[in-house]
């Protein structure tokens, strides 16, 4: 369990309050990001996505839930394209997390410090983990269905708009992938601008709109 400092929130910090239509209690941490949709099957956003949706033990979303603090967690690019990419962390709140959200922003922002530093002083580790994914994305891939029609014709016709006919149907599925191709420079870079001098806290909630 990392020790939380309050420093992490400052007032200076990029606060957004928006009021949902339904009523849920959504928490995003976004950060800006250079675009990375040309790297294709080398996007360092694979692996951290995967590391911070991490729900076994010991991860951020396992200690979070275990407080009683979120339902669900996801991460991802939520904007991306020629020019920029926009990272998101999304949870879900429950009454006790909306009340310490502060605290779950701690936790998920020592978690992404975490992947930093892991980064600089244990990178045979995260070689070995993007492996790992990189079998599982192409088992995936191997053993998906064909779509239909109507889905398979506009997603190659746009795959080709940027990949060779030979990557069209294959592209981001990290099939030639290993612990030897890992972007260590990339991923380095990108993670260290997981911090919260480049974040940007969305909280989605009637209360939060009311406070």
């Amino acid at each position: 369990t990392p020790e939380y400092e309050s420093s992490f929130i400052t007032p200076t910090s990029n606060l957004l309050t928006t009021l949902p239509l339904r009523s849920f209690r959504k928490l995003h941490l976004m950060f800006s990001l250079p675009p990375l949709r040309h790297k294709k099957d080398q996007n360092p956003l694979k692996l951290i996505s995967h590391l911070l949706g991490h729900e076994g033990r010991g991860s951020g979303f396992a200690h979070l839930q275990d407080l009683g603090y979120i339902n669900t967690l996801m991460s991802g690019s939520r904007m991306e394209d020629a020019g920029q990419n926009l990272f998101q962390v999304e949870v879900a709140l429950t009454e006790a997390g909306e009340a310490a959200w502060k605290e779950v922003v701690q936790v998920l922002l020592s978690h992404c410090q975490l992947i930093y530093e892991t980064s600089i002083n244990n990178p045979k580790v995260l070689a070995e983990r993007w492996e790992e994914i990189g079998k599982l994305s192409a088992l995936r891939f191997n053993m998906s269905s064909p779509s239909s029609p109507f889905d398979f014709a506009p997603n190659c016709a746009q795959s080709l708009m940027t990949n060779d006919s030979h990557e069209c149907l294959s592209a981001g599925s990290m099939l030639k992938e290993s612990a030897a191709t890992f972007p260590m420079k990339d991923f380095i870079d990108i993670s260290k601008r997981l911090n919260i001098d480049n974040c940007i806290i969305e909280r989605c909630s009637p209360k939060a709109w009311d406070e």
